[in-house]
């Protein structure tokens, strides 16, 4: 679980001490922790899906610049006056 505390700004920042700035803090418990592990383990799955589709597109844009290019090889090679 998240905490949310208020911090106050020393006066020596002038305007900027009357603003309130919020901050978060982390709860440790074992309960927590626990779910601080599927987190992480979610946050790496969400990862490796996005690396995934990118290798996926990639592939896509290499398959798609080598059919441009057998094209361009066809018609330097052909032999149309």
């Amino acid at each position: 679980m998240f905490h949310i505390s208020r911090l106050q700004l020393p006066r020596s920042y002038g305007i900027l001490s009357n603003m309130n700035v919020s901050g978060i803090r982390m709860r440790t418990s074992a309960v927590g922790s626990e779910r601080r592990r599927g987190q992480t383990m979610v946050e790496y799955l969400i990862v490796a899906g996005v690396l995934l589709g990118v290798l996926v597109l990639l592939s896509f844009l290499l398959v798609a610049l080598k059919l441009n290019g057998n094209r361009v090889l066809d018609l330097v090679a052909s032999e149309y006056p």
